[in-house]
């Protein structure tokens, strides 16, 4: 009995050892802890400034759209010029309400890379594809930081004033992803677009106001993801939720991309209800020619959009192998040195000559001469 109570108090005292010394790691583990997150909650994303701050404003149904009639020179740099014309579109200060009988009307719908993010009014991919033919008239509808669902929107308030032959979306995979949050890094917001069956719902609207350049992006739900990630109960979690977090991570992309394909449905229906033709192409960021993982995501899209083309019989342009097949060189001359790596001048003259040859041969009515 005495050997016996002997090694009970000897695994008694162990275990009160272990107990203490795992009290003891605790408490520091904790102030630890307590010091990186405060460090964590100063380094939280917040509202940047952009450039959309200072040609931009608030939208209640799409976020926020051009200021018009403005001229601001040298925005993107000496001689880089942006001009918002009366309706609120890049290079169209007198747009007409209707289409002169010799001219073709194609309205380029998309984001920043549509805009001209970058460059000068006269080196925007819509400006040099009119340049290709006199006949053709093209207009520039795109808007830095739109989504696909923002585009639709944007198009089906202006449908009636553009009347147009043909609208090309030109997008990038961004454009789907960045619908999962209802708050861009420019202070914006976004309506929100999901599915109900088979149903688009659109929701968010009136969309609040953009906040303050500085204030949190992410104003809930910060201490719960820091110490997922930084205590040992956490971690342990998260280790034993991360096959099904991984899962869920892909099923919300796939689920982002079947919205994006509801979209662009409503999308060619509102055109084509309009009396034009509806075009689509993928255009690649500099990041998906270079990092084997964005690019994957890119051919998941293009695939996707491909079987969405043959099904609703959308003429659809892949401009993804085009530029991965220009030189290292050749690529740092079509995309810009900066942070998002747009197109330059003959990136855009590129796509412009692309995009012109193959509106020749896929929409009845375009242009196919000079002259």
């Amino acid at each position: 009995m005495t050997r016996l109570s002997f090694k009970k108090r000897l695994v008694f005292s162990l275990v009160a050892v272990v107990i203490g010394l795992g009290f003891l790691e605790g408490v520091l583990n904790f102030f630890g802890v307590a010091r990186d997150f405060v460090q964590f909650r100063a380094n939280l994303p917040v509202a940047v400034d952009s450039p959309e701050s200072h040609h931009a404003r608030h939208d209640p149904d799409l976020g926020w759209v051009h200021i018009p009639d403005r001229v601001h020179r040298d925005f993107y740099g000496s001689g880089l010029t942006l001009s918002i014309g009366k309706l609120g579109l890049r290079n169209n200060p007198n747009l007409p309400a209707e289409q002169e009988s010799e001219q073709y009307r194609v309205v380029c719908l998309g984001d920043s890379f549509t805009l001209g993010y970058g460059v000068d009014d006269a080196e925007t991919f819509p400006v040099w594809l009119q340049s290709l033919s006199p006949r053709v008239q093209v207009i520039n509808m795109g808007q830095g930081g739109y989504s696909v669902g923002q585009c639709y929107l944007w198009f089906r308030r202006l449908r009636d004033e553009l009347k147009p032959g043909c609208v090309v979306l030109s997008m990038i995979v961004d454009d789907i992803w960045r619908m999962q949050s209802t708050r861009m890094m420019n202070g914006y917001s976004m309506p929100h677009f999901q599915l109900e069956g088979d149903r688009l719902v659109i929701s968010g609207q009136p969309v609040p106001r953009k906040i303050q350049t500085g204030k949190s992006l992410e104003p809930g739900g910060q201490a719960a993801s820091f110490f997922l990630e930084h205590t040992a109960i956490g971690q342990t979690t998260r280790r034993m939720l991360g096959t099904a977090s991984n899962r869920e991570q892909a099923d919300a992309r796939n689920e982002l991309l079947e919205v994006a394909v509801a979209i662009i449905q409503a999308l060619q229906g509102v055109v084509e209800r309009s009396g034009g033709q509806f075009v689509l192409v993928l255009l690649p960021e500099l990041r998906e020619l270079i990092d084997e993982r964005a690019h994957q995501e890119n051919r998941l899209v293009a695939s996707r959009l491909q079987e969405l083309s043959s099904r609703r019989g959308i003429p659809f342009l892949d401009l993804t192998a085009v530029f991965a097949g220009l030189t290292a060189e050749e690529r740092a001359d079509h995309y810009l040195d900066e942070q998002w790596h747009h197109f330059s001048s003959e990136g855009n003259q590129l796509t412009a000559e692309r995009l012109h040859t193959f509106l020749i041969g896929h929409v009845a009515g375009y242009p196919s001469r000079k002259k």
